[in-house]
């Protein structure tokens, strides 16, 4: 059976987009057996009959999946989302899905009145900073002034992914809070403010090809502590039937910080995903610290941690012999350069009882 090369196209037809996607609703149709999928989609006309905002999607095995969303520039804050959100529910739930659900683990805005500081005067300091910046949440385009992305450049979610528990319908993942400011630089500024604004923790991207380049850095109180509320890092479970946070628990200890009574309550930026076993522990390094903990799936308790040779931004893996049946449980501790956590090159296994 002969193939052409692979052929790369910037323009490709709505006919060859649409075969695609028919193959692949075959494919899933024939793993899953499910075989109601149906296009969504809501659009408003303006009073000419141009598309000025619009929904597209599909309802597939009882979820409804929005795929587009998109309201003109000028029409927008003035509740057409909300309504075009409603249509699509409404008719999502005529064809027999049974609720719709928005989950965010983690803050998404922040304001000058949400500014944290361990002491009134840190805390007006921060307060300060944010009232300059632009701040609207998490579409908030980068500025001349600078503009808070938040929850930041290392999540909310990352690379670590979640864990899941089927049994008691749980989702879990460990997340970050670290507020940065990203500011933009006219290109005939850039070499200059690169010469002369240097500064631990910010960094220089030149954008080549456009109007202006940029830098941005973790938003700090004069005392170098994070701007934002804590935790910094933390745990949380989600019931997947509702949509809601079951429980939510700090993550780690910032090494250079825990000297401080409060650091275990202030979590750390972790890096790497957690495992959770049938009998209802959920295993999580990715912190900045050396410990290797197991939380309780039901309640977020720490039930057990252990002491690495090393930081381990990574994800735990289990295994089980065949020999003696016995499970074990593997991480690496490498350690991450850029956090400035320990480094080592080990791989440590536990034996599970």
């Amino acid at each position: 059976m002969s193939t052409s090369e692979p052929a790369v196209t910037v323009d490709p037809t709505l006919e060859d987009v649409q075969y695609l996607e028919d193959r692949l609703y075959e494919f899933n149709s024939g793993v899953t057996g499910i075989t109601d999928g149906e296009s969504l989609a809501v659009f408003s006309r303006d009073e000419r009959g141009r598309i000025v905002a619009g929904i597209c999607g599909n309802t597939w095995g009882g979820c409804c999946e929005i795929r587009q969303f998109w309201v003109e520039e000028a029409r927008r804050r003035q509740g057409l989302g909300t309504r075009l959100l409603d249509a699509a529910e409404l008719e999502a739930r005529r064809r027999g899905c049974k609720q719709i659900i928005l989950t965010t683990f983690v803050p998404a805005r922040l304001t000058a009145d949400d500014a944290w500081g361990q002491s009134p005067d840190e805390r007006e300091a921060c307060r300060e900073q944010i009232k300059r910046l632009r701040s609207e949440g998490i579409f908030t385009p980068p500025s001349l002034e600078g503009t808070v992305i938040f929850p930041g450049y290392a999540g909310g979610m990352h690379w670590g992914s979640v864990s899941h528990d089927p049994v008691r319908g749980l989702l879990i993942a460990n997340t970050n809070r670290r507020a940065f400011v990203v500011t933009l630089v006219p290109r005939e500024r850039f070499y200059r403010t690169l010469a002369t604004g240097r500064r631990p923790g910010r960094g220089f991207g030149a954008q080549l090809g456009t109007p202006y380049a940029m830098y941005s850095e973790p938003l700090l109180s004069p005392l170098g502590l994070p701007c934002n509320p804590p935790p910094w890092g933390a745990l949380t479970a989600v019931d997947l039937a509702t949509g809601e946070v079951r429980w939510e628990v700090p993550l780690g200890t910032t090494p250079e910080l825990s000297m401080m009574m409060e650091a275990h309550e202030w979590g750390s930026i972790n890096f790497g995903g957690s495992l959770t076993t049938a009998g209802g522990l959920v295993f999580v390094a990715a912190a900045g610290d050396t410990t290797f903990r197991a939380f309780d799936v039901e309640t977020g308790k720490v039930l057990w941690s252990a002491e690495l040779p090393a930081s381990a931004q990574a994800t735990p893996m289990t295994y089980r012999l065949h020999g003696d049946g016995k499970q074990y449980l593997v991480i690496a501790a490498g350690g991450h350069g850029k956090l400035g956590t320990k480094l080592g090159d080990a791989l440590v296994a536990f034996a599970l009882p």
